[in-house]
Order: C-alpha cells, then structure tokens, then sequence
C-alpha cells in the first residue's frame, strides 16, 4: 500500500547498494496482500526506471514478482485504492517488466493467454502449498494449480512464503505438503530441488557450485534411503497382481508385460523371477504398484501359459494367463478383425466400417 514516491524511493536505493555490492544484492521483488494494495500497473513509473537500470547489469540485477495471490471475486473488481485495472492482471504486467520469477502465480490457472508464453521462456512460479492453503487461497491443496504448472512444463520451486508467521523455518511442510497433495515421485522432487538452484538469483559460478554441493547430497540421500528400503522386514504386507499388459505377444521376440497390484514393496532389492509356464525370465522393480516381467525371446509354440512371479524363493501365482500368438493385432470395439494364415504367413484384417462404407457406394451406384 506504498505511495508512488515511497516506491520510487526505496528502488533508487536499492540500485544505489546494488552498484556497491552486486554479488549481494540480487534484484528487487514488490510483495504483500495483492487484493488489498496497489497493482503492479499502479508503480509501473518506478518499476520501468528498475527495469532499465536492470538491462545495464548483466543479469547481476533482476526483477522479482509477486503476482497471481488472488481469490476471486476481489481479483476481478478494480482496486480499492483508485487504480486502473484489477489485480487479475498483474501477471500480465510482471511479465512486461520481464519478471524472472512469478510469486505464487495462482491466477495463471485462468490465463492461457500468458500460460504458453511463460513456459517457453521457463519462467519459474514460486509456489508455496503451506501458506496458500493457510491464508485460504486453496483449501485442498490436491486442487492446487502448482502441479498442473509442473506436469506442462512450467519450472516451478516450492517455497514457505512466510514460514516465520506460521512458525515453521524449513521447506520440509511445504514438500511434504505437495508430495501428499501431488503424488510425487522422487523425480518430481529432485527436479524441484534443481530448480531452486537453477531458477534462484545466484551469479553462475555459484549456482555451479551449489549444483555441486546438492548432487552430492542427493546422492548421499538416495544411498541412505535404498540402504534403509532393503533393510525393511514387512511380515504384514501381502502382494496381489489383479491385472497384467498386456495379455498376449509374438512368440518369437521378447516384450515387456507390466504386472499391476499391490504390496509390491516386498520386491524392493529382491532378485524377481517371472515365470511363463515353465520358462523363466528377470523382473524388474518399477514402483510399488508395478513389476515388468520380460517375456521369453523365443518360445517354441503358440500356446497360452500361466503367469507367475518368484521373490527370494517364494511363488506367487496370478492366476492370470498370457498368450504367445504369431502376430500382434490392435482389436478395437468397432473394429472386426478376421485372421487367415496362409504359408507365407500373411493377414488379412477385415474393417467393418469399410464394407459398410462400400456398401452404401455401391448403393448409391446402382440408384
């Protein structure tokens, strides 16, 4: 809720310290209760003599924004402070300013104008579940945009926002938080760790440096959660296999069949044995709801066998069959297909829809 001249102020400061301690001071980021003070548009004057003072510095020097914090219906309403527009569009403005990151960015969502822009120039939103959640601008964090930001290739790093009003002082409840919400996986989590360095305002060399320090830590984390997943003893967990993909293959070539189901963590660093009738092949660990079982390069006939898996000497029959054909077919619901083999092993594949569309040709012919 700054005035103009207080904004201008603390801007040609900051240039002034940036000029004497430019590894120090990185750029400069606006915050506060969007719905409740002035837009970006309100400063642009101010903003505009930080956005050029930025394009002198190399990259030393950057704007941060804190745009898109906004519920609805105050985020379409003009401000309640006399400016022009709402703050709905002060996305839009960040992005004028050339803003490197995006504070919270939750109104993108409803802005696809600026979506496809901001992912090819990779520029990050901060995205902070904790304090979202909280402060009530998304009361189920599985609802929350952040993911879907993830999944289409928008960079985005958690953050705690104001983790010392919420008395809290680490990331831990901000991932824990979205790995729930999310279902994340370790990529996720390590991709959003990357980001932090990558996306943060660090000169290069020092971004190369905490690249260094973090893979090492990583690794180290990755170690000790292995070591600690092959140690486990799980007596009450069952496995069940309720499905597999697909149910039959060629005869003369290997594939890979997924194994669906559950309690599939008793396989974790466990040699897996998958068994095709009597023919053996080595499983593969995918996560806790997967097993890819590799079929047999060669078998010696067309016959249907069942399925089975072997887990430190322990059998656990599926009760499920694959079938080794001599070709693969693709059978949709309006798809009939007839199969002829002939000696030089050729298939003809009979559509339905194209012996009515000649039929109704014919028709039309003869009327």
């Amino acid at each position: 809720r700054l005035s103009k001249e207080q904004i201008k102020v603390h801007i040609n400061n900051l240039i002034d310290l940036h000029r004497s301690y430019p590894d120090f001071i990185r750029g400069y980021d606006m915050v506060g209760e969007e719905d409740q003070g002035h837009t970006i548009l309100f400063h642009i004057d101010s903003l505009t003599n930080a956005f050029n003072y930025s394009k002198t510095t190399n990259g030393s020097f950057d704007l941060f924004f804190h745009a898109g914090e906004t519920n609805w219906p105050e985020n379409h309403l003009l401000s309640n402070y006399g400016d022009g527009v709402s703050t709905f569009e002060n996305i839009y403005d960040a992005l004028v300013l050339r803003t490197r990151r995006i504070g919270h960015g939750l109104s993108l969502a409803k802005r696809p104008d600026m979506y496809e822009y901001i992912r090819e120039r990779q520029i990050a939103i901060e995205v902070c579940p904790a304090s979202n959640q909280i402060i009530g601008y998304v009361a189920d964090l599985r609802n929350h945009p952040g993911i879907v930001y993830h999944r289409s290739g928008i960079p985005i790093v958690l953050s705690g926002d104001d983790p010392g009003s919420f008395g809290y002082n680490q990331l831990t409840v901000d991932f824990y938080l979205a790995t729930m919400a999310w279902g994340l996986n370790l990529a996720d989590l390590k991709q959003f760790a990357w980001n932090s360095i990558q996306y943060s305002s660090l000169p290069d060399n020092r971004k190369k440096e905490g690249f260094e320090k973090w893979k090492n830590q990583w690794n180290l984390f990755i170690d000790s959660s292995y070591r600690l997943a092959c140690n486990q003893i799980l007596p009450n967990v069952i496995m069940n296999i309720s499905n597999i993909l697909p149910t039959y293959g060629p005869y003369d070539q290997s594939i890979n069949v997924t194994l669906f189901g559950s309690g599939f963590e008793k396989a974790i660093c466990k040699n897996i044995i998958c068994k095709f009738g009597e023919k053996e092949t080595n499983g593969i660990f995918i996560d806790l709801n997967e097993i890819i079982c590799p079929t047999p390069s060669k078998n010696t006939d067309l016959s249907i066998v069942p399925i089975s898996i072997v887990i430190n000497n322990e059998i656990l029959e599926t009760g499920l069959n694959y079938k080794f054909v001599s070709s693969l077919l693709v059978i949709d619901d309006e798809t009939l297909t007839t199969i002829t083999s002939s000696k030089s092993d050729k298939f003809v594949i009979v559509n339905q829809k194209l012996i009515v569309a000649l039929l109704i040709l014919l028709l039309a012919l003869i009327m």
